[in-house]
């Protein structure tokens, strides 16, 4: 029989209470207090997994892809290429990715005098000079900050969309999984069904199962209450349709920054004000601006370019970064442990309330209850002479 050690963390009672929740609130980069206050609690457990031993999985609704290379594929060699697989640490990548970010964009004199210093890999070298920080480094580190913390966030979201994918339906080798989703359209398409299905059992189960490690709590004698179960599921749930929402909606900011990086970073401000001037919308901070061509709000059917400004919480995207990578470290080790038989007795599985999540996702981005969060203007065009002339003509008498 399994055992568990269920460890109910309240944040602000127990900052210390173990790596986990230290390493979360160090790149959430907020205040304990505002965390807090949700009363959101994360759970650590140890389990064992007691999951089915049918490694090739069952055939659900998310049924993994054939390419023409898989004809006559020698599945004896599956074993062998999952111990490899497994090898591979994704989460310890995301995380050295965050901590990259904070460390290239944090005002620390004791930051400043190391690379002042020199600091070395190899025989490369890099050094900044002593006091070279001014208003301008402060600019290019707002840029860089926003740029690479959506970067970053994008890349998470779809490693942690792809690595469930490859292990929803547990098919007998999952890095072939991930290797089969090479088209983009492909990816989209099933990114999309996903957000679509979430409040659909079977989704639900499988979620809990590559997760959790198990759809079933008492499977694994865990003790927690059905509500909290259930709670921790939504929380997991809201993570998967936000991460869906946005590989999906903000495609073309991601593409203009990791193609060619075309889009500028800076601070913006955006405000809306009622007839009598009292400041209905306001919205400032951080943003990138891109090109990007939109369908007309008309029933012309035709694109235009537009120049297009989304605001960017670079503490939010980051805190969100370490939610994936603790995920992702769970996922990785049931996984190791079911193709591989590594003992995962010991190993935290990550689980988030709701609350929690949405305090994330609001952190640094102020308190007004109305805000933008982007904004999109046509660039100019010559005038269709039809158009010209149509728009030329008096109205009817």
């Amino acid at each position: 029989m399994a055992t568990s050690n269920v460890v109910d963390v309240v944040l602000d009672e127990r900052p210390g209470a173990g790596e986990l929740v230290r390493l979360l609130l160090c790149a959430v980069m907020a205040q304990v207090d505002d965390i807090a206050a949700a009363r959101a609690h994360i759970l650590l457990v140890n389990h064992a997994d007691q999951g089915r031993s049918d490694r090739r999985g069952s055939s659900g609704t998310l049924l993994h892809m054939t390419v023409p290379a898989d004809q006559d594929l020698a599945h004896e060699q599956f074993p062998d290429l999952n111990s490899e697989f497994y090898q591979a640490d994704p989460a310890d990548y995301l995380a050295r990715r965050a901590r990259s970010v904070i460390l290239a964009i944090a005002d620390s004199p004791a930051l400043d005098q190391v690379l002042a210093d020199g600091v070395r890999y190899g025989v490369t070298e890099i050094r900044r000079n002593p006091g070279s920080r001014n208003d301008d480094t402060k600019r290019a580190d707002d840029a860089y900050a926003a740029l690479e913390a959506t970067n970053l966030l994008h890349h998470a979201a779809e490693c942690f969309l792809r690595l469930y994918l490859a292990h929803a339906d547990r098919q007998a080798c999952p890095w072939l999984e991930v290797a089969r989703l090479r088209v983009p359209r492909h990816f989209k398409e099933r990114a999309e069904a996903l957000r679509d299905s979430l409040t659909e059992q079977v989704t639900i189960d499988s979620l809990r199962r590559v997760f959790f490690g198990n759809s079933d709590p008492t499977a694994m004698d865990w003790t927690v209450s059905p509500e909290e179960w259930q709670r921790k599921t939504d929380g997991l749930a809201m993570l998967v349709g936000y991460l869906c929402d946005t590989v999906l909606g903000d495609a073309a900011m991601y593409n203009a920054t990791k193609h060619g990086l075309a889009a500028v970073g800076g601070n913006h401000e955006l405000a809306l004000s009622t007839p009598g001037d009292d400041l209905a919308i306001h919205t400032e901070g951080l943003a990138l601006t891109f090109l990007d061509v939109r369908l007309l709000e008309d029933s012309s059917g035709r694109k235009r370019w537009h120049r297009c400004t989304t605001f960017v919480s670079v503490e939010a995207n980051l805190g969100v970064v370490e939610i994936i990578r603790l995920f992702v470290a769970t996922l990785w080790g049931i996984a190791r442990h079911r193709y591989t038989g590594e003992q995962a007795l010991g190993m935290p599985v990550m689980m988030i309330d709701p609350d929690v999540l949405q305090q994330v996702l609001r952190t640094g981005r102020g308190d007004a209850p109305i805000q933008f969060s982007s904004m999109a203007m046509e660039l100019a065009y010559y005038l269709d002479p039809a158009e010209s002339q149509t728009a030329d003509e008096p109205d009817a008498t």
